[in-house]
């Protein structure tokens, strides 16, 4: 439905790094095998396919083949991926939840159903993994939900939904580790 290279124009302009390599802090992506749905961990080679790998929601942006398979956003197999990090050696986790189900709006429409579809589906792994790694790890995972007049495909307006998030994240992070 949508092109990615508006998103791939602004990579390309504000990333420093362009290979997994370059980082000075390790980072893993994670994103979704389109066809098996299994969850796949980037960490090596292109950052910026990597990225568009992991935002590639299906049906909005198309997907991209790495590897020999075609991958989509990393939020349908795995939205918070708490495990990663521990198997990595995480001892305290700081993440925000992407795609809040916050009910649905009083007059419905498509967009409005499926995201709230979206974020029901994704968020059921997430769940479980709260309850699985709560008393092993130190969780500290956000939910900000953008108010009940926007959407969370609502492109023209990202800084309406960005800015309050960066700002309850720091209140919230603020109020947790002092």
């Amino acid at each position: 439905m949508f092109s990615n290279r508006r998103l791939r124009e602004l990579l390309l302009n504000v990333l420093p790094a362009r290979s997994f390599e370059e980082l000075r802090i390790p980072l893993a992506i994670v994103a979704t095998d389109l066809e098996s749905g299994e969850t796949l961990i980037l960490d090596s080679g292109d950052l910026i396919e990597a990225i568009l790998a992991s935002t590639a929601l299906p049906g909005l942006f198309p997907p991209i083949a790495r590897g020999g398979r075609m991958t989509v956003d990393g939020g349908l197999s795995n939205n918070v991926p708490i495990d990663l990090a521990v198997e990595r050696g995480a001892e305290r986790i700081i993440g925000m939840l992407c795609g809040c189900a916050k009910g649905l709006p009083r007059r419905t429409n498509l967009v409005s159903v499926l995201s709230q579809l979206f974020s029901l589906a994704t968020n059921a792994r997430f769940r479980c993994d709260v309850q699985h790694y709560e008393h092993r790890v130190e969780l500290h995972i956000l939910e900000s939900c953008p108010g009940p007049d926007l959407e969370l495909l609502d492109f023209d307006r990202s800084w309406t939904l960005i800015e309050p998030a960066y700002q309850h994240a720091v209140r919230e992070l603020q109020r947790r580790l002092a």
